[in-house]
């Protein structure tokens, strides 16, 4: 290293280096985690909740500007011309304060939002999934029974609408099946529930079961790929392939996999195209 300096001074104007290595601290590689969808959610209102705050602090203080302003000015003095450009500006920063107040409230509801997704919504990757799932199926069944039972029981009675939401509120249903609603009907000799009530019920429970066995076989992949020093590959009897990582491998793999045609779902990435070579590699 060469340093050039002033004969008054002798600071250094500027320094030139020279072909020997120099113990310069290197940047250090990116390091992805597994993430889950709830931890990401939960960030994004984090995000919120601060970008809400900062938004108040903003109203606020262009509020405050804007009010010294006028609370220093008697009631009803007029305005002189040189004081034209002051009151604009007074009138700009109250303007911006209303508008900043809006943008906190626009965050306060998308915060609202997520915190309410969160809590009614079973996420694939949450590690109590299959518990939650379960629980929602036997609710569901019991629904079910209960819709079989009073419609069971009507038809033997030979009960009219009146008579069926009569008895409903007098015997309400209790235990998991406690929301199902009282019965409905356009005409008063109907008085049972209709198939639909059946029938989308089963549809729900189909769907449920379906969803344990898709969270299960992503747990498997993703097992295997932890096994497999962190990437899995599998390739079905029809030629479809899915690509599962242990971690998130880095923009420019998911590019490679995008351009090959393979597509996210259900934890991996799935397509009938070659898989790139990077790909393959990305763990060696």
């Amino acid at each position: 290293m060469i340093k050039l300096a002033t004969k008054e001074t002798a600071a250094p104007l500027c320094v030139l280096y020279d072909d020997e290595p120099q113990n310069e601290p290197q940047p250090q590689p990116v390091e992805f985690r597994r993430t889950t969808r709830r931890a990401r959610l939960e960030r994004k209102l984090e995000k919120r909740e601060e970008w809400a705050q900062a938004a108040d602090r903003r109203s606020a203080q262009s509020f405050k500007a804007s009010w010294d302003y006028f609370s220093a000015r008697p009631a009803g003095q007029p305005y002189h011309t040189s004081e034209l450009a002051s009151r604009d500006r007074a009138f700009k920063q109250e303007e911006k304060s209303f508008a900043e107040a809006d943008k906190a409230e626009h965050h306060r509801r998308k915060a609202e939002g997520l915190k309410h997704q969160m809590e009614h919504t079973i996420y694939s990757d949450d590690p109590d999934a299959i518990e939650r799932i379960r629980e929602k199926i036997e609710k569901v069944r019991a629904e079910v029974e209960y819709i079989k039972d009073f419609n069971k029981q009507s038809r033997k009675e030979k009960w009219n609408a009146a008579a069926a939401r009569e008895h409903y509120k007098s015997n309400p249903p209790q235990g998991l099946a406690s929301g199902v609603r009282a019965p409905w009907a356009n005409t008063e000799s109907w008085g049972q529930y209709y198939p639909y009530e059946l029938s989308n019920r089963n549809q729900e429970l189909n769907r449920l079961k379906k969803r344990i066995e898709n969270i299960q076989s992503r747990q498997e992949r993703q097992s295997a790929a932890d096994n497999a020093g962190g990437l899995n590959i599998e390739t079905r009897p029809d030629g479809y392939k899915s690509v599962t990582f242990s971690e998130f491998p880095g923009r420019e793999i998911i590019d490679e996999l995008k351009k090959a045609g393979f597509h996210w779902r259900s934890g991996a990435w799935w397509g009938s195209g070659e898989i790139p070579e990077a790909v393959k590699n990305w763990n060696k």
